[in-house]
């Protein structure tokens, strides 16, 4: 799930997540599927990413909310990827969730955004040495 900064509490989140993703799981394909997606829906979620990457399984749907509030799949762009409206610069190439060993986080980040991600290494690096 992600919120924008600004309404992290505490103890809790104010307000919708603009992005969610589910990853089904074999003991609730239906819950993960159709209820899930009705409560996303009805929530306001805008992008919602549905990953099926189960032992034997390839399945990679991205939805977006239009006007009228209801989900439609997204295209995937020339290279597979798909493309956040809400998220600038972000992306999810599908091919991910099925690579073994899966892509480690910083191999995935300098992909998607290496100059945010220099930064925040950067900045946790000065943090750490007291810069």
């Amino acid at each position: 799930m992600v919120v924008s900064r600004d309404r992290v509490r505490e103890k809790w989140v104010e307000g919708k997540a603009l992005f969610a993703a589910e990853f089904l799981s074999e003991d609730s394909i239906d819950r993960d599927l159709v209820e899930k997606r009705a409560e996303f829906e009805g929530a306001g979620i805008p992008e919602y990413p549905i990953i099926d990457a189960r032992p034997g399984q390839r399945g990679f749907h991205y939805l977006r909310l239009d006007d009228a509030g209801h989900y439609q799949e997204v295209e995937p762009d020339e290279q597979g990827r798909y493309h956040s409206a809400l998220l600038p610069g972000f992306w999810l190439n599908p091919k991910w969730f099925w690579q073994d060993p899966l892509p480690s986080v910083e191999r995935v980040m300098m992909q998607i955004a290496p100059e945010e991600y220099w930064r925040y290494l950067t900045r946790l690096r000065d943090e750490e040495t007291g810069r």
